[in-house]
C-alpha cells in the first residue's frame, strides 16, 4: 500500500465516502408557458387596466392564444383571445416598407395619384400621391373623425 500525502488526505477526508451521494435540490420543471406568461401580465390582468392580447402561431398552426387586462377601460370590458384591436400607428411602418417594395421593384411610383390603386377615393380637386401618403402630407383628415 502506498503512503497517502497530507493534500491527498485532505480531499480524501473533505469529500463524500465513495457510494454516497450527495443531496442536490431537486430541479423543478419549467412552468408551463401560459402560467408564465399569466405570472408577467399579472400586474395588467385587471378590469382597470388596460390590456393585450397574444395569439402563437407554428407551421400556421395558432397554438396558444391568451388576453389580459381590460379591452375597454370605460365600460369594464375584459380582453380575450378573439378582441379586435386598432392596428392605429402601429401600421404605418409595415405600410412604408410594403409600398417602398412594390417601388423598388417597379410596380409602382410615389408619384403615382393614389386613386390609380384605390379609385372609389374621391377627387379632392388636386392629386394625391403615394409620396404624399407615404410623409403624411396629402391633406387628408383623420380616417376616424
Amino acid at each position: 500500500m502506498k503512503p497517502i500525502s497530507a493534500a491527498g488526505a485532505v480531499l480524501l477526508a473533505a469529500s463524500p465516502a465513495l457510494g454516497q451521494t450527495v443531496a442536490r435540490p431537486a430541479i423543478q420543471p419549467p412552468a408551463p408557458a401560459e402560467a408564465r406568461l399569466d405570472s408577467i401580465f399579472a400586474i395588467w390582468n385587471r378590469p382597470d387596466a388596460p390590456g393585450c392580447a397574444l395569439g402563437v402561431a407554428q407551421q400556421g398552426r395558432v397554438v396558444m392564444t391568451r388576453a389580459w387586462g381590460a379591452a375597454d377601460l370605460e365600460h369594464g370590458v375584459r380582453n380575450t383571445p378573439e378582441t379586435v384591436f386598432e392596428s392605429g400607428s402601429v401600421a404605418k411602418q409595415f405600410t412604408a416598407a410594403a409600398l417602398l417594395t412594390l417601388v423598388q421593384e417597379g410596380k409602382a411610383a410615389l408619384t403615382d395619384d393614389v386613386r390609380t390603386y384605390i379609385p372609389e377615393m374621391p377627387d379632392y380637386g388636386a392629386v394625391i400621391t403615394l409620396e404624399h401618403l407615404l410623409n403624411h402630407t396629402s391633406g387628408l383628415r383623420d380616417w376616424g373623425r
